[in-house]
C-alpha cells in the first residue's frame, strides 16, 4: 500500500494503540493504489472517525479560525479604507489661507520645505488647539499628495529604534511627526534628524548601529524625503544644530485672533454662531482659548439642552489664567501697583516677581488694543 507510513503517522496521533492494528487492515482492505493519497484520504479519515470522534476537530478549528481572521482583516481594511476617505474629504474642506495670516504664513513655510531642494526640515509649534495638524495635512491635500503614497503621519511616543524605522519605511516621503512625547529631548533620535534633514553634498546618510535583533531594516541608508514636527512647544536646551536646520513656524494668537478663527471654524464645521458668540462675551483676554475649548462648548450646545451654557462656563473656567486674572482685578480694585502687589502676594502666594510680570503682560495686551 502506497503512503503507508503517512497513514501510519496519522493512526498514530489519533488512533489507541489497541486499535491501530485493526484500522490500517480496514484502511488496507478499502485502499485503492491506482488512485492518489489525496483521493483516497476521504476513506482513511472515514476509518480513523470510527475510532475517534475528535479527529479533524482540530483541523476545522484551524480553517475556522482562519476564516474569521479574514473576516476581521477585510473589515479593518475597509473600515481603514473608509476612515481614510472621510479624513481627505475633511480636510478637503479646509482653507488653508482663509483670512487668518497666521496659516497663510505656515503655508509659505510648508511650501519652501516641500519644494525646495535643499530645505528639508520644518518645526511647527504653538499651543494645543490652533489648527497645526489640520492646516499641514490639508496643504499636502492641495498640493495633491497622498496619503500613505506620498506623505504619513506618526503620532504618540516612539522609542529611536522606532523612529529609525519609520524613517527607513518612508525614506522617499513627507513625514508629519505630530505630537510626539520628548521628541526633541532624546539624544539619539535628535541625531538621527540631524542626518535625515542636512549634509553639505544633499546625501542625507542616516545609520543606526546597534547588535540588537530588533532591527528590522539595514543599518544606514539614504533618506530622500521631507520631515515635518509639530509640536505645542521646543525645549529652550534643543540641540543648537539640529535647530539650524529647520524652517521654524511659532503660531502665535491674541485673543482676538483666536475668536476670530473660532468663527471660521464653527463656520466649516456647522456650529452654530451663538456658541461663538457665548465664548466671545464670557471671556477675556486671560482666558487661554483654543480650538478643542469651541469644540467642547459647541457639542455641550447640540446635546445639553438648557444646561449647555452652564457647563460652558465651567469648560471656560477651565482655560482662565487665575493668576493673570487676579492681577488685572487687584490693580482695577486698588490702583495703586503697591497694594495690589502685596494683595496678590497674600492672596495667591507667588512672588513679587510674578506680578510683575502679569502686569506687563496685561500692559501689552492693553497696548494692543484686546478687548478687556
Amino acid at each position: 500500500m502506497k503512503y503507508e507510513y503517512l497513514i501510519t503517522k496519522m493512526l498514530n496521533k489519533w488512533v489507541k494503540d489497541g486499535d491501530r492494528k485493526v484500522a490500517l487492515e480496514q484502511i488496507h482492505d478499502r485502499y485503492d493504489d491506482k488512485i492518489t493519497f489525496a483521493e483516497n484520504k476521504p476513506v482513511i479519515e472515514e476509518i480513523i472517525r470510527l475510532y475517534n470522534k475528535d479527529y479533524g476537530l482540530e483541523d476545522k478549528a484551524k480553517v475556522i479560525k482562519k476564516q474569521q481572521e479574514d473576516y476581521q482583516q477585510e473589515q479593518m481594511q475597509n473600515f481603514l479604507k473608509q476612515a481614510k476617505e472621510q479624513f481627505r474629504e475633511s480636510i478637503q474642506n479646509i482653507d488653508t489661507k482663509g483670512v487668518m495670516p497666521q496659516f497663510r504664513d505656515f503655508e509659505y513655510n510648508l511650501n519652501v520645505v516641500i519644494k525646495s531642494l535643499d530645505r528639508h526640515f520644518l518645526i511647527g509649534y504653538g499651543k494645543a488647539g490652533t489648527g497645526k495638524t489640520a492646516r499641514t495635512l490639508a496643504f499636502l491635500n492641495k498640493e495633491k499628495l497622498e496619503m500613505d503614497k506620498d506623505w504619513v503621519l506618526v503620532n504618540g511616543h516612539l522609542t529611536p529604534l522606532e523612529f529609525y524605522h519609520i524613517l527607513y519605511e518612508h525614506k522617499n516621503k513627507v513625514i508629519v511627526f505630530d505630537d510626539i512625547l520628548n521628541l526633541f529631548e532624546n539624544d539619539i533620535i535628535c541625531g538621527l534628524l540631524l542626518s535625515a534633514t542636512y549634509n553639505p553634498n544633499n546625501v542625507r546618510m542616516v545609520s543606526y548601529n546597534t547588535t540588537s535583533e530588533k532591527l528590522k531594516v539595514p543599518s544606514s541608508f539614504n533618506f530622500e524625503g521631507k520631515i515635518i514636527v509639530l509640536c505645542n512647544d521646543i525645549p529652550k536646551d534643543i540641540n543648537k544644530a539640529l535647530l539650524s536646520r529647520a524652517l521654524q513656524y511659532v503660531f502665535i494668537f491674541s485673543y482676538e485672533d483666536m475668536i476670530k478663527f473660532m468663527y471660521l471654524v464653527a463656520e466649516q464645521k456647522g456650529y452654530p454662531n451663538v456658541v461663538v458668540d457665548f465664548i466671545k462675551d464670557n471671556t477675556t483676554f486671560y482666558h487661554s482659548l483654543n480650538i478643542r475649548v469651541l469644540e467642547n462648548i459647541a457639542n455641550y450646545n447640540r446635546f445639553c439642552g438648557n444646561e449647555w451654557e452652564r457647563l460652558a462656563i465651567d469648560e471656560l473656567d477651565k482655560s482662565c489664567n487665575k493668576n493673570l486674572a487676579l492681577v488685572y482685578t487687584l490693580l482695577e480694585r486698588y490702583g495703586k501697583v503697591q497694594d495690589a502687589c502685596k494683595e496678590f502676594i497674600e492672596m495667591s502666594g507667588r512672588s513679587r516677581r510674578t506680578f510683575f510680570n502679569l502686569k506687563k503682560k496685561i500692559e501689552l495686551t492693553i497696548k494692543e488694543g484686546i478687548k478687556v
